[in-house]
C-alpha cells in the first residue's frame, strides 16, 4: 500500500462519523408487536367502554379516593424528558467536560480504594453516569453548605452550571439511540428521590425546585421510604423490558431517611462480526490462556485487529478497540503489577503516544492493533460508608442533605451511604451493564502500519466511552465504565 493511501485509511478511521451503521438488536422486540386483527380490536373496545365506565364509577363510590389515587399521594413529580431518540447526539462544553472528568477522577479511585480495603483485590467496575447525576440531584435538593461541597467534589462552582453540565450529560451519555431497526445502543437513565414519610417531614413546596426536578434532573419524587421491594419493584416497572438488573439490597430493618437513586444501562452491541464470534464461542475450543496469581486458565475471548494509536505508561500499555457505537479501552500493566496501581495514571491520562520508524523511515504512530478481549461477568456492589465519606464530604456527613425538600423528625438529614450496586458483561453480544446508585441519608442530631499485540492475558484495566464533539468541534471520549478484570468469571 502507498504512504498516501496508508494516511488516508488511519485519518478516516480517526475521523468523527455521526452517520453510524446499524447494529445487532439487543432486545426482543415481538412482544410489542401488534399481533391482534384491528376489526377485533375496534368490536372489543366498542364493547368493553361502557363496562369499564361503570366499573369506575362504582369503584369511586365503594373505594375510598386515597386508594384509588395512591400512587398520586406517593409520587410527587414526573420525569418530563424522553429518554429515547433516533438522532444521535453527542455534543458537550468544555465545562461540562472538565466536570465529568473531576468527579471521575474523585469517585473511581474512592471506589477501587474502599473495595480493595474491604475485599481485597478483585474484579470490579464503577458505573459513572448513574454516580454523577446521583450526585447532582443530591447537590440540587440539599442547603446551600452541601451544594458548595457537592459542587466542589463534580469541579463545578455554581449551580446554574451544574444545571448545564446535567443537561448535557443526560442528553450525551443517558438518551438511548435506536436506530431505524429498533435496535439499541447508548445508554439509558432513571431518577428518582424517596423521602421516607415515618423520618421526614415534606417541606412547602417550591415549585422552581420540583420543575427543575422534572425538566432538567429527569427526576420522580416519591413521599415512601426506598426498601429492596420498591427499589426493586421501581427497576422492573420503569427499567428497559427483558434486560438484566442488579437484585438490590438495602437495609429495610431501618431505611434511609431519604434517598437519591440513579440507575444507567449501558449498552452496545457488535454488528457484522456478531454470529461469528456467537460461533466460536458455542465451538467450545475457542479459547485463551489467562493467568492470575500464577495460576493459568483457558477462557472465551474475542480477537480483532483495528487500526489504533498504542500509549506507554509507568509500567502498562494503553490502547483502544471499537464495539459498535461505543469504544472500549485497555490498559495493561506489566507483568506482576497489578491494575489498581495505574488507576490514577490511566484516569489523569499520564501516558505517551508510542512511535515508530516506518518503511519511509519517518516517524509514525500508526499500529496495526492485534487485541484478545476475555469474555468477562461482574457483580459488583460497592458500599462507601459515613465513616469514609467524612474524610471526603464532612459537611454533608453532617447535615442539610435533601432539606430543601424535607426536614428530618429527629434532626438534620446527614449523608449516611454511597451504594452502587451494578452488574456488567462482555461477550460475544458486545457489552451490557446495568448499574444503580443510591445516596441515603439518615436524620441525626447532625492503515498499514506495524502490528502491536495487546493480549489480556493478565490482570488488566478496561473502559467504555462514548465519543463525543466538545463545543461542535473536538473529539473528546467520556468514560461510562471503568474496571479492573483480576478474574474473567464469565459462566452462564
Amino acid at each position: 500500500m502507498k504512504k498516501n493511501e496508508i494516511e488516508k485509511k488511519f485519518e478516516k478511521a480517526s475521523t468523527v462519523d455521526l452517520n453510524f451503521k446499524d447494529i445487532s438488536s439487543l432486545i426482543n422486540y415481538e412482544k410489542y408487536e401488534k399481533k391482534d386483527n384491528y376489526r377485533f380490536k375496534k368490536i372489543s373496545l366498542l364493547v368493553s367502554f361502557s363496562f369499564l365506565l361503570v366499573i369506575c364509577i362504582s369503584l369511586s363510590i365503594i373505594l375510598p379516593s386515597s386508594f384509588i389515587n395512591s400512587e398520586n399521594n406517593t409520587r410527587l413529580t414526573t420525569p418530563k424528558r424522553n429518554s429515547t431518540t433516533n438522532v444521535y447526539e453527542a455534543f458537550i462544553s468544555n465545562e461540562t467536560y472538565d466536570s465529568y472528568k473531576t468527579f471521575t477522577n474523585n469517585f473511581v479511585p474512592l471506589c477501587f480504594n474502599t473495595s480493595i480495603l474491604e475485599k481485597g483485590e478483585q474484579s470490579l467496575g464503577v458505573s459513572i453516569p448513574d454516580a454523577y447525576l446521583c450526585f447532582a440531584i443530591t447537590t440540587i435538593v440539599s442547603d446551600d453548605n452541601v451544594q458548595k461541597e457537592l459542587l466542589a467534589f463534580m469541579g463545578l462552582n455554581s449551580i446554574d452550571k451544574l444545571k448545564v453540565a446535567t443537561k448535557e450529560i443526560v442528553s450525551s451519555l443517558c438518551t438511548l439511540y435506536i436506530d431505524s431497526s429498533n435496535n439499541l445502543s447508548g445508554g439509558y437513565n432513571l431518577n428518582s428521590i424517596w423521602l421516607n414519610p415515618n423520618k421526614v417531614t415534606l417541606k412547602e413546596k417550591d415549585e422552581q425546585l420540583y420543575k427543575d426536578l422534572e425538566e432538567i434532573f429527569d427526576a420522580s419524587i416519591y413521599h415512601k421510604a426506598l426498601t429492596s421491594d420498591n427499589a426493586n419493584k421501581y427497576l422492573k416497572e420503569n427499567g428497559l423490558e427483558n434486560f438484566p438488573v442488579p437484585d438490590i439490597n438495602l437495609n429495610d430493618e431501618d431505611p434511609f431517611a431519604t434517598a437519591n437513586m440513579s440507575v444507567f444501562y449501558c449498552i452496545d452491541s457488535y454488528d457484522t462480526e456478531k454470529d461469528r464470534y456467537l460461533k466460536e464461542y458455542e465451538s467450545k475450543n475457542h479459547k485463551m490462556s489467562y493467568t492470575y496469581n500464577g495460576i493459568s486458565k483457558d477462557v472465551d475471548y474475542i480477537e480483532v485487529e483495528e487500526l489504533a494509536n498504542v500509549y506507554e505508561g509507568d509500567n502498562f500499555v494503553y490502547s483502544s478497540a471499537h464495539i459498535n457505537r461505543l469504544t472500549i479501552s485497555y490498559a495493561l500493566p506489566d507483568e506482576g503489577v497489578m491494575p489498581s496501581t495505574i488507576i490514577d495514571d490511566v484516569l489523569e491520562n499520564k501516558y505517551t503516544l508510542k512511535k515508530y520508524l516506518n518503511e519511509f523511515g519517518e516517524e509514525s504512530s500508526h499500529f496495526i492493533v492485534n487485541f484478545k478481549q476475555p469474555y468477562f461477568k461482574l457483580d459488583n456492589k460497592i458500599s462507601l460508608k459515613k465513616d469514609l465519606l467524612e474524610s471526603i464530604l464532612p459537611i454533608s456527613c453532617n447535615g442539610g442533605v435533601n432539606e430543601r425538600l424535607a426536614s428530618g423528625n429527629d434532626g438534620t438529614l446527614c449523608l449516611d451511604e454511597i451504594i452502587q450496586q451494578s452488574i456488567m458483561t462482555f461477550d460475544y453480544n458486545g457489552f451490557y451493564s446495568c448499574s444503580v446508585t443510591i445516596a441515603g441519608s439518615y436524620p441525626e442530631s447532625c492503515e498499514m502500519g506495524k502490528y502491536f499485540t495487546m493480549n489480556l492475558n493478565r490482570p488488566y484495566l478496561f473502559e467504555v466511552s462514548k465519543r463525543c464533539l466538545k463545543n461542535n468541534r473536538e473529539i473528546a471520549y467520556l468514560p461510562m465504565v471503568i474496571g479492573e478484570i483480576i478474574d474473567p468469571g464469565y459462566e452462564i
